[in-house]
């Protein structure tokens, strides 16, 4: 029997020989584990989905191809729209001779658990994968790329993660939580430290430059379903050549160690990317602050006028690469 095949801006795609096929698909996932199909007609794994029907909206032929595929029945009101896929380079080619351009509207939807799930003809498998699995699953050219903006969706925040600009007229709570982090953490050690970063002096530098015109200093948490879960300071140098020094970046303790980290900085840097910044660097020394910072692609910049090891990351040379 002829399988199905997939292609994606592929210069040896057939032809389309009957008019555009208008479909669904949904990403369901739980965590950082998402939900695929093998399908039953070529063996390639993707995303649950189907055709629209006549008579249907795309969110209700969502929920029903969801259920006719897996045996769940979702709440209409979780389901999220993400995002179209109309290139004209996806092409799906059927066993019936059918060779179509496949219009795509993608949903998600996540859930509480991974549920238990009813296999139908249309696949010989149902799996949650990770990642770092989808990396090793022949995938269907046209999921494929559905499943990289996904996750370059949530490394960047749009998992529902935002970020709140304090005001100067707040900036004294923001000091509390900065104090906190510092001795609790032990950035800061000594009675003078303490002393210094609670004190006037410090705080007075620092309040200057928020008010400042031209290479203004922001302070911001960042928010999740209505919860602060961390925070940190910046200025971009603009009068210079567009440094950006990254003075402080912490998750609050009950957040940590849940991937919010990696995902909070993605947003942060996508932030002052777009405000113009060219580059970043900051301190720290503590090892596991060096391993976080390396994996996201920091380098070692000597050390500042303290001694303290400097990170930098230089963003124009990968567009420059790009």
């Amino acid at each position: 029997m002829k399988q199905a095949a997939f292609y994606y801006q592929d210069p040896h795609a057939p032809r389309p020989n009957r008019p555009s096929h208008i479909g669904m698909s949904v990403i369901l996932f739980h965590g950082g584990r998402v939900l695929l199909e093998q399908r039953s007609d070529c063996g390639l794994w993707g995303l649950i989905g189907g055709g629209l029907e006549l008579d249907e909206t795309l969110a209700t032929g969502a929920l029903r191809e969801v259920w006719e595929e897996t045996g769940l029945r979702l709440d209409a009101a979780r389901l999220r729209f993400f995002k179209l896929y109309d290139d004209p380079g996806r092409i799906g080619s059927f066993p019936d001779g059918n060779i179509l351009r496949l219009i795509s509207f993608c949903y998600t939807y996540e859930l509480d658990a991974e549920p238990p799930l009813r296999l139908s003809r249309e696949s010989r498998a149902l799996r949650f994968v990770s990642r770092e699995e989808i990396k090793n699953l022949p995938l269907c050219a046209t999921h494929a790329p559905i499943l990289e903006d996904f996750y370059a969706a949530r490394d960047a925040g749009a998992e529902g993660i935002g970020i709140e600009y304090v005001r100067f007229a707040e900036r004294e709570a923001f000091w509390a939580a900065h104090i906190h982090y510092l001795i609790e953490d032990g950035i800061v050690e000594s009675e003078e430290e303490k002393a210094y970063f609670a004190g006037a002096e410090y705080r007075d530098v620092i309040a200057r430059h928020m008010q400042r015109e031209q290479d203004r200093l922001y302070m911001l948490y960042f928010v999740q379903q209505g919860q602060r879960i961390g925070a940190a300071q910046y200025v971009i140098f603009h009068s210079e050549d567009g440094k950006c020094v990254l003075m402080d970046f912490w998750l609050f303790p009950p957040y940590r160690n849940q991937g919010r980290g990696r995902a909070c900085y993605r947003l942060w840097e996508a932030r002052v990317r777009a405000e113009g910044a060219s580059y970043c660097q900051l301190n720290c020394e503590r090892e596991n602050a060096l391993r976080f910072w390396r994996r996201l692609g920091y380098r070692d910049d000597g050390t500042d006028e303290w001694g303290m090891p400097l990170l930098r990351k230089d963003w124009q040379t990968e567009k420059a690469r790009k």
